[in-house]
């Protein structure tokens, strides 16, 4: 198994809030030109094959920001230290580019990981914005279509604001949401626990707890942690 191949699939599960302004209150996507953001990443989990665990550092770099809303970010993967069956293997840096709707959803990714496996991950991973304040007990769901040009499946979105905290030395919002796809026993899901900026909706921290991560090799589960770097 090429760790480069898996770390820019399973690299999509990083959260994609990042850059987020509010409008009259309401959350929507909006990148100020070159802004970079630095977090740690954590995974542990399990392929067909055995056990993984990915430490390393992820850059977001807002790099075009559209007149019609649309915000495209260069996600880097650097550092990373790779272990497989507790086997140390050489962890590649790889880069994509997502290119995001105003409500955080995703309308094209360019890169390595631009696959239907990669835009499977996408939807796992994506906080799609509410059109309306976030406020503590708000909840809101999103219904996802299948995209046969790129792809990703039906799948069904629940989201919750669990309340505000104080997080890195910023006022957050917490969020949890979970992601379930539609199809058969094979389907993919995500469990996750996200915080977010209350000044500016970036993203803080996220925990999250995939199952069947879909990859070319077989299924990745287990938990990844993005973390703000210091």
């Amino acid at each position: 198994m090429r760790s480069s191949k898996l770390y820019a699939v399973f690299g999509l599960t990083a959260l994609t809030v990042l850059g987020l302004g509010a409008v009259d209150s309401v959350l929507k996507l909006t990148g100020k030109l070159g802004d970079i953001r630095q977090y740690k990443l954590t995974f542990d989990g399990t392929t067909t094959d055995g056990t993984v665990k990915i430490t390393g550092d992820l850059s977001r770099k807002v790099i075009k920001v559209d007149p019609d809303g649309l915000v495209t970010l260069q996600e880097s993967h650097t550092n990373l230290s790779f272990v497989f069956n507790g086997n140390q293997m050489a962890g590649l840096p790889s880069i994509l580019d997502k290119v995001l709707k105003p409500d955080g959803t995703t309308a094209e990714l360019r890169g390595e990981g631009a696959t239907p496996e990669g835009y499977r991950a996408a939807v796992l991973s994506t906080v799609m914005l509410p059109d309306f304040p976030l406020a503590t007990d708000k909840t809101w769901s999103w219904d996802v279509p299948a995209d046969p040009k790129h792809g990703s499946v039906k799948a069904r979105a629940d989201y919750k604001v669990l309340g505000e905290e104080r997080l890195h030395d910023i006022d957050t919002w917490k969020i949890y949401f979970t992601v379930t796809e539609i199809g058969d026993s094979s389907v993919a899901s995500s469990t996750s626990t996200v915080w977010i900026s209350k000044s500016d909706a970036s993203l803080v921290k996220s925990v999250s707890l995939v199952k069947n991560l879909p990859l070319k090799s077989g299924p990745l589960s287990g938990t990844q942690t993005v973390d703000l770097a210091p």
